[in-house]
Parts: structure tokens; sequence; C-alpha cells
């Protein structure tokens, strides 16, 4: 092929009309060889719809079913261009219908998508493939015409024996017709291709409830007579049953008059009454009504159209069922109309229940009546409904945990209501929860003062008191009634704590001093020995303290372990307290049951603040002789030293998180020993936090001018000594930076092992060469 050829060839493929013009030109006038006239030529030959040239460049045998370059063919060019007799020419020379360019899609396809009829014909004729789908998709010739809406096409396809039996968009074609309101195409594909008119989608719906869901009056006209008017999908709906849940009145008649069942027998399937109820649609109800003969028919959920009417409060639709319905039917679920109509707060159709007799003193399942329904709920107008047609023992039954109507009550007009109706106060449910219990628990003293008159506010409730519950709730106005009703401040609940003991941890103040004005025993002890001061100086409040001890609490009181109030405030670290109770008369040199004293107590709890304000007051270093007491493990796999001859504040300074306050603050007394040693083993502090590797408590002793570094224990070990058995490099190397000069390194223990001989048998190389330095 020539340059020039090539040259026009290019700018006819870009869109250029006259290099084209010329090129069919030349092909018309002169002939050209196959060489020159490739496939491409023909392909823009078809598409000018330059039937002559088509002709030519067929004449000198070109492939006519050739793919060029722009994924496509001459047959497929002329379909898409619409030239019929470019299309017949192609075909009488061979161009096969079926060859298909990469994308898959076929002449037929491409004729049925632009709507030519005639072509497809064409196509068809020379046994196009009218199954045949782009990637297997699924997507035949039939669905290109339903898109297209070509109804004339879809005609010839059918007279070639196409089939309908094809999906697209996810739903078999007649589904979709019927969806998208494709009238023509619907009434083809039954009447033509003759499709199964009950065919389903995943979901097995049919074509008649899709149209009945659309609301497709004209197909729902066309269908019903040729379908399975009831058939149910897979939800439990018919036909019939989507049009009464949509309210469409003209629908459900026409589904009805080809013989819909307004009534299907099996309860998993939707009744249209009680679709149309659970939507409010009275004109359907008041249709249905009339033409279905048990109105009480009761669902795979166990329930039936009144209960949805009176679920959703429709009391239109409440009258119209009423003169058919059992008022009085338990569901399989437990409840019942009135019951469901009082808990919803329903008021009209609570009168309207009545009016039509049913029984107000029926439970539900739960054994809960309307009455116990309308008060938990708080419909203060059904329950004012309710009570003048019941009885006494009506308005005090039961439900299945023992919860009577004056039980749920939870404001005093109701309550009022309840008791001048003989609602009884004294019925507790089953668990011991009282009715007075459960008024304080909601913090109603309205209630409550209603309720105390009635009563007996010292009867227990759950393991508690009423006044406990009051303080618990920290309601001061309930407290002041029920202590004016004769409230026992001292009643202990089962746990042995009293009112007194529960507001001394919880406060206010203001409310202690309520309980003390009415208490005969201000040091009552619960399990454990613990008074009401006790559990203030734990866990309550200084004013509530002050206030105890402004009414006589003991402050020498000792619990069953034999520690004291002042001991508990120094352990829990309350300095202020420790002042108060000090001021007061406290015993500060008293011992517990282990021989502990309280400053001993506030070391070893670590409470700062309370010993630095003792250290004036105390002697710091009292020799302590306790069974309870510190111990060492001078090295890993030794026998643990225990101090139980005696050991001083100074030997529990210290502690595993190495917070060297404590020791600070100790030694803040000129009058600390500081290398007071314990009796039995001969360990000071130094020698311990040595052993224990404690870095920072080491650094802090050492900051003492009479530390000494050299003082041995019973066994010859000094500081030393324990620091490099137990291989504490960075203590040995404090040492000797703050103490070199003093430590006697070539000192030798009772073993007569130096400091660097345990170093060099432990291993202990970096030591070693820090101690021979």
């Amino acid at each position: 092929m020539d340059a020039t050829t090539s040259s026009l060839l290019d700018q006819a493929h870009d869109g250029d009309a006259s290099a084209l013009a010329s090129l069919l030109a030349d092909v018309k006038l002169h002939g050209l060889t196959p060489e020159v006239a490739g496939p491409s030529l023909l392909v823009l030959a078809a598409r000018a719809g330059d039937l002559e040239a088509v002709d030519s460049l067929l004449a000198v045998g070109l492939d006519v079913n050739a793919i060029v370059a722009q994924d496509t063919t001459p047959l497929i060019t002329a379909v898409q261009s619409g030239h019929t007799e470019i299309v017949r020419s192609l075909l009488r020379h061979g161009a096969s219908p079926n060859v298909a360019p990469p994308s898959g899609v076929t002449a037929l396809q491409e004729a049925c998508r632009h709507g030519l009829p005639a072509i497809a014909t064409a196509l068809l004729e020379h046994g196009a493939d009218t199954e045949a789908s782009a990637d297997d998709d699924g997507v035949t010739a039939l669905c290109y015409v339903f898109d297209a809406n070509d109804v004339e096409s879809a005609r010839v396809l059918h007279a070639f024996h196409a089939s309908a039996n094809v999906t697209l968009y996810g739903m078999p074609l007649f589904l979709l017709a019927v969806d998208v309101h494709s009238v023509d195409f619907t009434t083809l594909l039954v009447e033509t291709y003759q499709v199964d008119v009950d065919q389903v989608d995943r979901n097995g719906n049919t074509a008649l409830m899709l149209a009945t869901r659309r609301g497709w009056d004209d197909l729902v006209t066309y269908l019903a007579p040729r379908c399975n008017v009831n058939a149910v999908a897979a939800h439990g709906y018919s036909a019939v049953a989507i049009a009464a849940a949509a309210g469409n009145l003209s629908l459900v008649h026409a589904l009805y008059s080809v013989g819909a069942n307004l009534a299907p027998s099996k309860p998993e399937h939707e009744a249209p009454l009680e679709a149309a109820c659970a939507q409010g649609h009275l004109d359907v109800v008041r249709f249905l009504v009339q033409h279905v003969n048990d109105v009480d028919r009761v669902n795979a959920e166990g329930t039936t159209a009144l209960y949805a009417a009176v679920a959703h409060g429709a009391a239109d639709i409440v009258a119209c069922l009423l003169p058919r319905a059992n008022v009085d039917r338990v569901l399989s679920t437990g409840a019942t109309y009135l019951c469901a109509a009082a808990f919803d707060g329903h008021t009209a159709i609570v009168e309207q229940l009545l009016a039509s007799g049913a029984d107000p003193s029926l439970p539900d399942g739960e054994g809960n009546t309307p009455l116990l329904h309308a008060v938990a709920q708080h419909h203060v107008e059904i329950v004012a409904l309710l009570l003048p047609v019941l009885d006494v023992a009506t308005v005090n039954m039961r439900n299945r945990i023992g919860e009577t109507a004056v039980f749920r009550a939870r404001s005093s007009a109701v309550l009022r209501q309840l008791l001048a109706a003989g609602a009884n106060p004294l019925l507790s449910r089953y668990d011991g929860c009282s009715v007075l219990g459960k008024a304080i628990t909601l913090k109603k003293p309205n209630m409550v003062t209603l309720l105390v008159p009635l009563v007996d506010v010292n009867a227990p409730i759950k393991r508690t008191t009423a006044l406990r519950l009051a303080v618990e709730t920290r309601d001061e106005v309930v407290v002041a009634r029920l202590l004016d009703a004769g409230a026992n401040v001292d009643q202990a609940a089962e746990n042995g704590r009293t009112a007194l003991h529960l507001a001394a941890q919880l406060g206010p103040a203001t409310m202690m001093e309520r309980l003390l004005a009415h208490t005969q025993c201000i040091d009552q002890t619960f399990p454990g020995g613990s008074t009401a001061l006790s559990t203030a100086i734990e866990f309550g409040s200084l004013d509530v303290i002050q206030a105890l001890l402004r009414h006589g609490a003991n402050v020498h009181h000792v619990n069953e372990h034999g520690v004291s109030v002042l001991q508990l405030a120094c352990a829990v670290g309350r300095p202020d307290v420790v002042q108060i109770l000090l001021g007061a008369g406290a015993d500060l040199d008293a011992h517990d049951a282990n021989g502990w004293n309280c400053f001993i107590m506030a070391v070893d709890k670590g409470q700062v603040d309370v010993v630095r304000h003792l250290l004036p007051l105390v002697n710091s270093n009292e020799e302590i002789v306790s069974s309870f007491a510190p111990r060492l493990v001078a090295c890993d796999g030794a026998t643990p030293k225990f101090f139980t001859n005696g050991f001083r504040a100074i030997h529990i300074a210290y502690d595993d998180h190495d917070d060297p306050s404590m020791l600070r603050a100790l030694m803040e007394s000129p009058a600390l020993e500081i290398n007071a040693t314990d009796a039995r083993h001969g360990l000071s502090a130094l020698h311990c936090a040595c052993a224990m590797g404690l870095i920072s408590s080491v650094g802090q002793l050492l900051t003492h001018a009479h530390i000494d570094v050299n003082l041995q224990d019973k066994e010859g070990n000094a500081a030393l000594h324990y620091a490099t058995v137990n291989g504490h490099s960075k203590i040995v190397e404090l040492l000797i930076d703050v103490k070199g000069p003093s430590i006697d390194a070539s000192m030798p223990n009772q073993s007569g092992k130096t400091a660097l001989m345990l170093a060099e048998d432990e291993g202990h190389d970096t030591i070693v060469a820090l101690l021979r330095q």
C-alpha cells in the first residue's frame, strides 16, 4: 500500500469524510488489489452506506468476517449504521451473523438494540443465534429489544424460536416487564411467548404480586385470571394480602373477584385482614370483614387482626372488628387485647373493649392485668377507667413475680387512686421488695407520705430496711418522713449495718444529724467490729466525722483486730482527722492486736502527710515486737529473714516501688536513728535497701550525715556485701561514688568473704571491675 493511500485510510478512520470519499471513488473507478483494499476499508464503506464500493471491495475476495483494528466487522458496522442492503450484500458474500468482536455483542444483538426488525430478519434468515450473549452474561437479543421496547423485533425473534426464559438486571425478563409496567411486552410474553405466568423471583414473588405491590391496576386485571392468584411468596404474602397491606381496595376487589383466598389455611401465611389492620386501612378492613368467616384467625406469630389494630391504636378499625371478635381471647403469646391497649395507652380502645364486654380482670401470660399495665406505664386516664369496674381482689392481683398494681405505681396521684380502690400496700413482691421500698427507691416523698401510716416502716425489705434505702438514695425528705413515722435508726440489715453506718459512708452531714438525733446506740458495730465513726473515717466526709464526735461517738473504740479509730485514720491517710481525734482524746500510743501503733501503721501504708504530722509527737525509734513483721530475702534462694524480734519504722519506710518519700519524711526528724538494726539479724535500712536493689532509697539514705556504710549485721555483712551478692552494680557504683573513701571494701563477713570475693564467686564481672578500681 502506497503512502498516499495509507494516509487517506488513516484520515478516513479519524472521521475525515473527504478522505473517505476519495478512497471510495478510487475503489469504484479503478478497483484495488486485496493488499490495498484491506478489511478496514470495507468497514468504512459499510459505515458510509456506499453499496457500490462495498460490492467492488467484495469482488476482490476480501475476508468478509475479519475483525479490524477498530474491534468490529463489516457486518456489525453495517447493522449499526442501519444499511439494510449492505447487510444483505455482506450476508450474500458469506458474512457470518454470529461472528462477534471482543465486546461479544453480535450483529443480531446490535440490530435489536437499534430497533431494526428488517435487518434482524435478514440476520436470522442467515442463521443468527438468538441465544448468544456477551461474555455469558445471559443478555440475549430478546433482552435488547425489551430495553428498546421494540415489540415488532420481539415478534421477529419469536418467529425464529427465541427463548423468553432469560434474566436481565437480576430478574427474569417476564417479571421485569411487569415490574417496570411494560404492558405491551408483558402481553407479548404471555400470549406470544407463552411464558410461565407463575414463575417467581428469588423471594418467591410472582408477576401478579409484583404488579399488585406496584399498584399496576391494568396489569393486575390482565394477569389475575391467568395466574395462580393464591400463590404465596417467601415472606408469607399473597397478592391479595399485598393489596390489603397497601390499602388498595380496588385491587383487593379485583383479586377477590377471580378467586383470591381471603383466609389462608396456613398460619404462616399473612391474612389480608391482618395486613390491612396492621397498616390502618379502614376501607379495606370493612370490605374484608364482610367476606371473612373468622376474624379471630391466629397467625404464626400468635396474633390476630384485632391485636394488630389494637397495637397500632386504630380505634376505628377496632370498632369494625369488635362485633365479630372474641374480645377475651388470650393469644399464644400470652397477650390479651385489653392488656395490650392498656400497656400502649390507647384510652379510646380500652373504652371500646370494656363496652364490648372485655374482662378487665383477665391477665396476660405474665400474670399482668390491664390495671397492672396501665399503672406501670403511668396511663392515668386508663387507670381511672379500669378501677370502677374492678373488685378489690382484682385490684390486688399479682403477676408472676408477685407485683401488684400498687407496687407498680410511680406517682402519688395513681397511688392515691389505688389505695382508695382497696389496694393493699402490705403486699410485697415475691423477692421481698415492698411497696414502701419501691417508693423510696423511686425517690417519691409524696408516695412515702401516703404509705407510712399504712405500713410498718421497720419491716425488712429484701435484706435491708426502709431507712437504709432512703439513706442510700440520699433523699433527706424521705429520711425525715420515715423518722417521723417511727423508723428505727439502730435497726440493722442482714449484713449487720444500720442506717447510721450507711450515712457515715455516704453522707451528707445534714442527714447524719437527723439520724443522730434518733439513735440510741451511736457506737453500734457491724461484723468486723466497726462503728459509724470507723466507717466515716475510712470512707466519709470530715463534716460527718465531726457530727459523730459532737454526738459522743467513742474515740477509743477498737475493732475486732484491735485497731483503734485513730490507727484507722493514720492507715487511710487523713491527717485532718488524726488532728481532730487527738484533740478529742484518742490514745496515740495504743497498739493493735499485732502490736503496731499509729505511727508504724502510717509508715507501713505510705501515708507521708500523717507521718510528718506525727513525728513531733512520737518516738520514731520505738521498737515494735510483733509476729506480723517485715522480712528480707537477702539473695535469691536464701531463707527469708523475719524481723519478729523487733523492728523500727525505718525498716518499713521503703518499698518494692523504690519510692523514697517516706524515708525522706522520717529523715526530717533529728531524733531518727538512721543506723538502727532489727533485734534478730542486725539489719539496718541500708542493708535491706542494698539487698533489694532500691537505688533511690539507697541514695536517700546516703544523704544522712550519720549513715554508717560499714555497719555489719550479725553475719558480718555490710551494705556493700548485700549489693554485691545480689548483683546490683548500680548500687555498688553509687556506694563507691558517694562514700568511697569511707568504705572498707576489704572487710570480710563471718564467712571470711569480702565484697570482691563475693562478686568473683557470683560472676558479677561489672562489680568485680568496680571494686578492683
